[in-house]
């Protein structure tokens, strides 16, 4: 699964930004796991959250 990978990079670059500095909007870095499994697998973030509830409830 993607979700797993694209939230371990997420992790990484958390504990990469130093403590003291200022979220900005407009930050590059500033990507949500969804999106980026959305985008990867070519559908939208929407998707990928229904399929995660679908497992989730089969499960």
């Amino acid at each position: 699964m993607l979700k797993p990978l694209e939230a371990a990079k997420a992790k990484e670059r958390q504990l990469r930004k130093p403590a003291d500095s200022v979220s900005q909007n407009s930050d590059d870095l500033n990507i949500r796991t969804d999106e980026s499994v959305a985008s990867k697998a070519g559908v939208s973030r929407d998707t990928v959250r229904k399929v995660e509830a679908i497992i989730v409830t089969v499960t």
